[in-house]
């Protein structure tokens, strides 16, 4: 199988968002297509671009993990 038959292009094939999954997370789905324009498979990749509640609080006890210590400290 020769990879260059096949183009992936965004630009020119249909990319699709779809949430997938149990928790409904979004996805990028791209079609891979050869020269005939058949499509021949799909690349699936996650988008990172929702912020939930438990981000925040994560965000938030990581944050505190990092600053305890530090308060902690005295300087001389």
């Amino acid at each position: 199988m020769q990879m260059g038959k096949f183009k992936k292009n965004a630009a020119t094939s249909k990319v699709k968002i779809q949430r997938i999954g149990r928790d409904g997370s979004l996805h990028r789905i791209t079609p891979i297509v050869d020269e005939s324009g058949n499509v021949i498979d799909h690349v699936v990749k996650p988008l990172m671009v929702e912020f939930r509640a438990g981000d925040v609080f994560q965000t938030i006890v990581g944050a505190s993990f990092l600053a305890i210590p530090a308060a902690y400290t005295e300087e001389t």
